[in-house]
């Protein structure tokens, strides 16, 4: 992290249960400017889920996401995440 600058974006908990199944335990990252994230793993690990709910489209049972330092409210989270899913074809 540059001294003094905030994370571009940190997500902290994130927990996502369908049921009593637990799909996402508490899910924890930092972005800094300029930085590239790529969330690989086989099918089934949560890497659709993960992205599905950082960019509001699932609900989530825990966890908060900051934007430059600040809390963003969930409502928000699509004006700072990009999610371009695989199945999607013209």
């Amino acid at each position: 992290m540059t001294p003094g600058l905030p994370f571009l974006l940190s997500v902290h908990g994130l927990t996502k249960r369908y049921g009593k199944t637990l799909i996402l335990a508490g899910v924890d990252f930092d972005l800094q400017p300029r930085e590239i994230l790529g969330i690989i793993g086989p099918n089934g690990a949560g890497n659709t889920t993960l992205m599905e709910c950082l960019v509001g489209l699932l609900p989530l049972n825990e966890g908060a996401v900051s934007f430059h330092g600040a809390p963003l409210p969930i409502m928000h989270w699509r004006d700072a995440t990009f999610y371009l899913p695989d199945g999607i074809s013209p």
